[in-house]
């Protein structure tokens, strides 16, 4: 059953460590790291090289997220960098042991399910593991997380799966034995957030003499001893991290010697510093589209590094079902919220946030990629963008709108104020929301961004009074639309149901996922809790955010080329021909894969691009038209001039061969953007020569004596052909 529920165990877009590291298969010796300064020839694949990796905040700790309440998207990708988890999952979504030496499974008898349900995983852990400080990583170590995890006097902004546990055993150093009272579908192969290990000789007096106070202090930041590939050497406040390659880590050293992390808060200056050759890597998810389409042409289309999008995470709205001061009552009436839904044109949203780098409009709380994604999709309810039929649930709700330009009131004449509100990073996707609303319901919307520096501030973020843009990283842990995560006080706030939406039915269902004893169970529950989730629309589920990482052309591996859309993180892989940073931050190694890529960027992308190439058949190319194309993973817009004479009337197609001079119906090859305002320019109108999109700015490619047309800005790395 295991090898089967585990492709549902997902993550959050490339972990970074997953780019900076490599792992073995077994443990192997290494040497001191005094030695390997002064004898490489001992060590000649030891790590090398400094990575500067830009990373968009300050994170509140280096532990597991279990303790964070907010930015815990961004900051598990930074936690995988210093901790170790009993298992990882490998790009086919496979699990493969770490701290344990081997999973439990029903073969090998360390896995028992009981006739009553309960079940008992025994893990053995490799002997090899070690904290930072040098100390042994032991079953005392998981038995002391367990007691921290499921202790109400501690802050832990999530308990599962530790809470589904009657106990855990330490049978000797190196055998963890763990007790279920229930069925968990991933209780062979815990990974991250799953019962992570805490130092018990450096921790538990603190946890003895003050719980309130336990995760907080230089412990768990400037002190911070950890079990990753990495270990914490200086932390500089409001600066950055200087992390060093841990030799003796539990699956042998990473690849690269240092990691220099900055804190730089504003994306624009990460796209500047990556520019300049002061960074080698943006981390996520803090170089979003707009700085990857700023630098497209600059960046990969130059041949000076490459861009990688995927999809981990569902951007959604919660509505706010708590008596806050101010609170819109309204919303608590289905019809309401169904009516939201209609009148927010969620494509629009989609398209506008993620420029064209993947992303669609999300209905449930689910990777398109999930082998259950097509039984979900047909059993879900789905609201499509239709002002019409959400005034009609407005009006059976006693909300009427007297014209198309009227606000939207009541029986007694009072409008519907809806505050929506937004972080920095969200602030965009609400003020799209309250346009929309206001314009096709006539809701007196408007917009509260939420100060950066109350970002981190729990209890000010559960006490919204209408709806609150964010996101959450699509695991099935990670489902907060429940009872178990409601920001309370008895947990500080850190309930990430901030909207407290409750349905009794849903709470048995998700319940009822996590414990599936069997695949067809597995799926069974999933599609019945993402109907049931449609069904009451606690949130509004907009779409999937595209994740972005730009790095220069030395710090890649192998398997980004792989993920594609949907990637599932990993905390390691092993895969022959690993392109790795070095200490010149060259490619060192060279596959297959890499003659089969031709994106931009990619070594066989670069090398065609040096050519012209034949895309596009001159006849079919209708004049005073405009096409979009895409040639070798590049997103392009293909046009033909006005003919001389065409002027205003409707466009014909021009004979080939093509005269020559202005006006002539010339073929004109361009980005697939607007420079000025981002707007897909195949949706603009052709004038003469140029090409003019939606908000009025023109276009147009170099001038060209022949049939050839290269897009402005391409010089010799992009090429294209018409032929005849």
């Amino acid at each position: 059953m295991r090898s089967t529920l585990q492709h549902h165990v997902v993550s959050s877009g490339i972990i970074l460590v997953l780019v900076l590291s490599a792992c073995a298969q077994a443990p192997t010796p290494t040497t001191a790291p005094n030695q390997s300064a002064t004898s490489p020839a001992a060590q000649p694949s030891g790590p090398k090289g400094t990575i500067k990796i830009a990373w968009g905040a300050e994170p509140p700790m280096l532990a597991t997220t279990k303790f964070q309440s907010g930015g815990s998207t961004a900051m598990a990708e930074l936690a995988l960098t210093f901790n170790s988890a009993l298992s990882y999952i490998d790009i086919n979504g496979l699990p493969h042991p770490q701290l344990a030496r081997e999973l439990p499974t029903l073969q090998n008898g360390r896995w028992v399910v009981n006739p009553d349900g309960s079940m008992v995983t025994t893990y053995l852990l490799r002997e090899n593991a070690k904290w930072h400080d040098g100390a042994p990583l032991t079953a005392q170590d998981f038995l002391f997380a367990y007691r921290v995890y499921i202790d109400p006097d501690v802050p832990v902004s999530r308990r599962e799966p530790e809470s589904l546990m009657t106990s855990v055993e330490a049978k000797d150093d190196y055998t963890l034995v763990l007790n279920w009272r229930v069925p968990y579908y991933n209780a062979a192969a815990l990974w991250y957030q799953s019962l992570d290990p805490l130092p018990r000789h450096l921790l538990e007096e603190k946890y003895r003499a003050d719980k309130p106070n336990f995760v907080f202090g230089a412990e768990w930041t400037t002190d911070y001893v950890g079990s990753g590939p990495f270990r914490l050497e200086r932390w500089d406040p409001g600066q950055g991290v200087l992390a060093r390659a841990f030799n003796d880590w539990v699956l042998g050293p990473p690849k690269a010697a240092a990691l220099d992390i900055r804190f730089i808060t504003d994306s624009n200056t990460i796209t500047a510093n990556l520019l300049a050759g002061e960074i080698d890597m943006s981390g996520l998810p803090w170089f979003g589209p707009t700085q990857a389409d700023g630098v497209r042409d600059q960046w990969v289309g130059a041949g000076r590094g490459w861009i990688f999008g995927s999809e981990s995470r569902m951007q959604h709205a919660d509505f706010q079902f708590r008596d806050v001061p101010g609170a819109q009552p309204a919303l608590a009436d289905l019809r309401v919220r169904q009516a939201l839904m209609h009148g927010l044109d969620r494509e629009a949203v989609a398209e506008v946030a993620n420029l064209g780098f993947g992303g669609s409009v999300a209905d449930v709380f689910l990777l398109r990629t999930d082998p259950v994604f097509p039984d979900v999709d047909r059993a879900i309810i789905k609201y499509p963008y239709n002002p019409t039929r959400g005034l009609a649930l407005l009006g059976e709700s006693g909300w009427r709108r007297s014209s198309v330009d009227a606000p939207l009131t009541d029986a007694a004449g009072r409008t519907f104020p809806l505050e929506i509100w937004g972080t920095s990073s969200g602030i965009q996707d609400a003020t799209i929301m309250a346009n929309n609303w206001k314009s096709a319901l006539g809701i007196d919307s408007s917009v509260v961004s939420i100060p950066p520096t109350r970002a981190a501030d729990n209890e000010y973020r559960a006490s919204f009074t209408g709806v609150s843009t964010t996101n959450h990283r699509i695991v099935p842990e990670n489902f907060v639309w429940n009872s178990k995560n409601l920001p309370l006080a008895q947990n500080r706030w850190s309930g990430q149901n901030r909207g407290s939406f409750i349905d009794s039915e849903m709470d048995g269902l998700l319940d009822a996922q996590l414990s599936a004893r069997s695949p067809d169970e597995w799926r069974r529950t999933t599609v019945a809790l993402h109907k049931r989730f449609t069904e009451t629309v606690g949130t509004v589920s907009q779409y999937y955010p595209v994740d972005i990482v730009a790095a220069r052309n030395g710090v890649k591996r192998q398997f980004m080329e792989h993920l594609g859309v949907g990637n599932r993180g990993l905390t390691c892989t092993l895969s022959g021909g690993i392109v790795a940073a070095t200490e010149d931050r060259t490619q060192t190694h060279l596959s297959y894969q890499d003659l089969l890529k031709t994106g931009p960027g990619t070594i066989a992308g670069r090398y065609l691009r040096s050519f012209w190439q034949p895309i596009y058949r001159a006849a079919d190319l209708v004049a005073g038209r405009a096409k979009p194309i895409r040639i070798m993973s590049d997103d392009l817009t293909l046009y033909r001039g006005q003919v001389t004479g065409d002027r205003g009337q409707e466009p014909r197609p021009h004979p080939s061969p093509l005269p020559e001079g202005e006006g002539t119906g010339r073929p004109h090859l361009l980005a697939f953007r607007c420079a000025h305002r981002g707007t897909q320019l195949s949706t603009g109108w052709v004038e003469g020569e140029d090409l003019r999109c939606f908000y009025g700015s023109a276009s147009s490619s170099q001038p060209s004596r022949s049939r050839f047309a290269a897009a402005s800005g391409f010089a010799v790395t992009r090429c294209a052909s018409i032929w005849d």
